[in-house]
């Protein structure tokens, strides 16, 4: 990553020349072509060579034992193939006068990417068969596309030699993905949103108009893809296409308004809000409070920092008192004045164990109270409403992937 994203493209702008040559040819004899050189000849072509060795072997072990990785392979490819492809756009000028490394590379590179797309076609299609198309997935299955119709170009004479081909074809598919039905977006949220239907209709909910009769009684499987599917359709805007269900429903989430907690009323309205883990698998939970209504005791507390998302590293100031809530992978750091705290995951696996042995020991259709956590971190009382929790508990670890939480601080203990 340093060579390709920094040093390489360090020494191609060195590269320019003061003066406009007289030959488009690199001079070997000049010291900054001669340092690029060292660069493809002894580095990025050998370590490409390594990949390619690597990938092969990875797609005789899949051939081998029928069972293919995890979420590995499509980004393992499309890394693979970016490489390569980089390296022979930077390589190109130097035909002649490279080593031998770079030599072979520009000869046999289009080789090396046809197994691999062979493996990453076979993935996205077990992947999207299995799950539907999200927008991870529709780039990897653009970027075997573009791999597939660099390689067939390969065979026409006229374009073999033409670098000027890979970027264009690029801009081209990034242009092609950013807009209309067949985009990025929209395509991804029209085939998860067809999933809903489909599992919807499976459970025998739907009438013959396909509306929304009555929520279904759900299996944890197809509920858990339903909800995650909502989720995904409110992070991509698209919340709508799961409208026409409701039409004529009492109970129609969308009748209130389009704000904010809309997929919480959807996720209700679906009975995909509580979802305990049946016992004996791995412990991975999911849990929601986000359809209960009631009162949430906050004796003790007069300051509120409302919808921390707890996903991904990031950073809440709410002014007036000032208060900054940092959060990281493993803890929330919270700062008032010159004071602060840090709350780790850990300490919410108290309360996240009892909410789901209180799921898993309840009827199905039981409504379960707001889940609030009182804790004390550093003589300090800190309160948190966690609306939705996400992750793993057993017996050896725990994990909190992610959460969405209302914090509760007590000012006098900031003083």
């Amino acid at each position: 990553m340093i060579g390709l994203g920094f040093v390489g493209p360090a020494f191609a702008l060195a590269l320019i020349p003061e003066t406009f040559p007289d030959s488009d040819l690199p001079e070997r004899g000049n010291f900054l072509v001669s340092s690029l050189l060292i660069l493809t000849d002894f580095a990025a072509a050998p370590l490409v060579a390594v990949y390619a060795v690597l990938l092969h072997a990875y797609a005789l072990k899949i051939l081998v034992s029928g069972e293919l990785p995890r979420n590995q392979l499509g980004w393992m490819i499309i890394v693979f193939g970016l490489a390569t492809l980089v390296l022979r756009m930077i390589a190109a000028p130097f035909a002649e006068t490279a080593r031998l490394p770079t030599r072979i590379f520009l000869k046999v590179w289009p080789y090396l990417l046809i197994v691999p797309l062979a493996l990453l076609v076979f993935a996205i299609w077990e992947r999207i068969a299995a799950y539907g198309l999200t927008p991870e997935r529709y780039l990897l299955a653009l970027f075997a596309v573009l791999l597939a119709v660099i390689l067939l170009l390969q065979l026409d004479r006229r374009w073999r030699d033409d670098i000027r081909v890979i970027p264009v074809l690029g801009a081209i598919s990034l242009f092609f993905a950013s807009f209309g039905p067949w985009g990025i977006i929209e395509a991804s949220a029209a085939w998860q949103a067809s999933r809903v239907f489909e599992s919807l209709r499976a459970a025998g909910a739907l009438d013959e108009n396909g509306r929304l009769t009555a929520p279904p009684t759900w299996e944890f499987g197809p509920a858990s893809d339903v909800q995650s599917i909502v989720f995904l359709l409110d992070q991509f805007g698209q919340l709508d296409r799961l409208d026409p269900l409701f039409e004529g429903n009492s109970a129609d989430p969308f009748a209130i308004g389009r704000d904010s907690n809309l997929a919480a009323r959807v996720v209700a309205a679906l009975n995909v809000d509580e979802l305990p883990y049946p016992e004996g698998t791995s412990g991975n939970f999911s849990i929601s409070s986000a359809k209960v209504t009631g009162v949430v005791a906050l004796g003790g507390y007069d300051l509120l920092v409302p919808d921390l998302s707890w996903s991904s590293s990031a950073v809440r100031v709410v002014t007036d008192p000032p208060i900054q809530v940092e959060m990281m992978p493993a803890s929330m750091n919270v700062v008032l004045g010159a004071e602060r705290v840090v709350v780790t995951k850990e300490l919410f696996r108290p309360a996240i164990d009892q909410r789901i042995a209180d799921i898993n020991a309840a009827a199905p259709s039981a409504a379960q109270p707001a889940l609030f956590a009182d804790l004390t971190v550093g003589g300090r009382k800190i309160g948190v409403l966690i609306e939705s929790a996400y992750g793993r508990s057993n017996a050896k670890d725990f994990e909190l992937g992610s959460a969405w939480i209302d914090l509760y601080l007590n000012s006098a203990d900031w003083r």
